[in-house]
């Protein structure tokens, strides 16, 4: 539209956003087992399957753990020019309780209002937020805590992630910290919002690993609503709208009223 504005955003920030599991307890918090906002957020985000047993033993048979990254990835913003104008009908509804005013019909002005915040609302959308949620989840040989620490492990499944999912971030010593991570990694599986499961390794003959143009045709949308600002609906009330009404004598009063 003529007075939205888009605008990308060029750099994600990646902090602490891994976990890494390797016990039982860790895994259950990881799974969000027993943890109601966990696992909330993973059925009601993602979908991902919770199958503990499973997972638990297959750490266990090849002495690995889980590393998982889950994130809102932020691609870009939508937002509305201060200067957009106003629908005919709403700004012909502002009207009636602008004229009140200036005749000094207080109530006929405060019941105008009344009706028009019971059809348009008190507030009104700004600016939103578009991007879609994401996970990494890999199992990493647990011969990697031999040499380096959690949260280099954590840093190496950061970047990774950054690179699976197109975007860009920043991080010291980036390369060596991935280039190390992904020597230990056995298997890994990446999923979006509107996007299937992708394997981009896999440790199984029946699980094989697709290519990243495979895993894309899987994708219906990538775009969920992240957020969004709200403002007061009576931030429209301003000279910028009614400029006949903010040239007459005290109308910059009445608008601010």
């Amino acid at each position: 539209p003529k007075y939205v504005e888009a605008r990308a955003v060029r750099e994600q920030q990646f902090s602490r956003l891994a976990t890494i599991s390797s016990t039982s307890s860790s895994l259950k918090k990881a799974k969000g087992l027993g943890v109601g906002g966990d696992a909330k957020y993973e059925s009601a985000s993602f979908g991902f399957d919770t199958g503990f047993q499973d997972d638990y033993a297959t750490m266990v048979d090849n002495d690995a753990s889980y590393v998982e990254v889950k994130s809102q990835v932020h691609s870009y913003d939508l937002t509305i020019q201060p200067q957009a104008p106003l629908s005919q009908h709403a700004h012909a509804r502002l009207m009636v309780a602008i004229c009140a005013l200036e005749q000094g019909k207080e109530d006929v002005a405060r019941a105008a209002m009344f009706s028009f915040f019971d059809d348009y609302g008190i507030t009104y959308i700004s600016r939103v937020s578009i991007g879609y949620y994401a996970q990494l989840r890999e199992m990493v040989s647990n011969e990697i805590f031999k040499t380096h620490t959690s949260n280099d492990v954590k840093a190496g499944a950061n970047i990774g992630f950054a690179s699976i999912f197109d975007v860009e971030a920043s991080y010291t010593n980036g390369q060596k910290k991935s280039n190390d991570y992904e020597k230990h990694v056995r298997s890994s599986r990446a999923e979006a919002v509107g996007c299937g499961i992708w394997h981009p390794s896999s440790g199984s003959d029946d699980q094989p690993s697709m290519t990243f143009d495979e895993w894309l045709e899987t994708c219906d949308t990538g775009n969920a609503l992240l957020g969004q600002d709200l403002l007061p609906i009576s931030a429209l009330i301003s000279p910028m709208h009614f400029p006949d009404i903010a040239a007459k004598e005290n109308g910059v009063d009445i608008l601010h009223r």
